[in-house]
């Protein structure tokens, strides 16, 4: 890499030249990967509240699974649903209000009776639905 041109030690331009080259190169790619870090950070926590939520409208809804009616559970409703377990559908953003997920968030749950044991039981599905800002 040194070359010897009458007796002074030195590099060349073109040797410095690739040196900055690779340097620069270098530098570019971990600036990349510390930024795409922060990217990925917000929707991880984006994703994690989404998760929370969910977790929370489905503790919220067992209350309604028990052998007592709505009446006794004080007559409450779940955003305005009476019985939300009677239902097939329902709409429950309104639980939603304490997570910041994004814009048009909307939860909805489906409620369909599936076979178990000797009965019928109740499969409640949840569908979360938020813009997810890039």
């Amino acid at each position: 890499m040194f070359r010897h041109i009458r007796g002074c030690r030195g590099i060349t331009i073109s040797e410095a030249m690739i040196s900055m080259l690779i340097i620069a190169t270098a530098a570019v790619a971990t600036m990349s990967a510390i930024l795409a870090s922060f990217t990925n950070q917000s929707r991880v926590d984006r994703h994690q509240q989404a998760g929370l939520a969910v977790m929370s409208a489905k503790e919220q809804l067992k209350s309604y699974v028990s052998a007592l009616p709505v009446s006794a559970l004080g007559g409450s409703s779940v955003c305005g649903i009476d019985n939300p377990l009677e239902t097939s559908s329902g709409d429950v953003t309104c639980l939603l209000q304490n997570y910041n997920i994004g814009t048009n968030q909307k939860l909805i749950y489906h409620v369909k009776d599936v076979g178990c044991g000797s009965g019928v039981c109740k499969q409640v599905e949840y569908t979360l639905t938020y813009d997810d800002p890039k």
